[in-house]
């Protein structure tokens, strides 16, 4: 693709005009470049383009061994309006432990373990929050992805298997 890009560059004229498109031309040809290696999402709009970050991205991504940025979407959340109210749940969820733990549940090593739970599930979630907020830098939402699949596990990772975000297993022991 590049030997094409090249020899099409070759074939203008050096004036400022034709120079100028043979750049745009060239810039889209990057960021699809990008695109395609997974250093970069198709909405990725703010960088710029260029063989130099082509070159240290994919060289940062396979030094470190950090998953394609393409997998933010593996989940099926594709903003921070989605993992918010699950983030929010899992707070919610802690804060009744912890009040049943006040008050002097029977229970209370259930609950301790639960909190536990709820902190290991919670942590995944904020990672994968990480990785859909527009706000965050591609660096920030790789390292968020590589985590997220240091803590579950490659195969879950790449079917886009989560944990549920709350210890589900645990209602029907608490609430007795």
């Amino acid at each position: 693709m590049f030997e094409y890009i090249f020899i099409f560059l070759s074939l203008f004229p050096s004036n400022p005009i034709d120079e100028f498109f043979a750049h745009k031309i060239f810039n889209k040809s990057l960021k699809n470049a990008h695109v395609i290696l997974g250093l970069r999402t198709k909405e990725d709009t703010r960088s710029f383009y260029n063989m130099n970050t082509l070159r240290s991205e994919s060289n940062l991504v396979y030094t470190n061994n950090y998953p394609s940025i393409s997998y933010i979407y593996n989940f099926g959340y594709t903003s921070s309006e989605q993992t918010m109210p699950i983030l929010l749940f899992s707070n919610s969820y802690s804060s009744f432990c912890k009040k049943r733990i006040e008050f002097g549940d029977s229970n209370v090593e259930t609950l301790i373990e639960t909190l536990e739970e709820i902190a290991f599930l919670y942590q995944i979630y904020d990672l994968v929050d990480d990785t859909v907020r527009s706000e965050y830098n591609l660096f920030k939402k790789r390292q968020s992805l590589h985590k997220i699949k240091q803590i579950i596990g490659e195969e879950d990772f790449y079917s886009g298997k989560l944990p549920p975000f709350v210890p589900m297993w645990r209602f029907s022991n608490i609430g007795n």
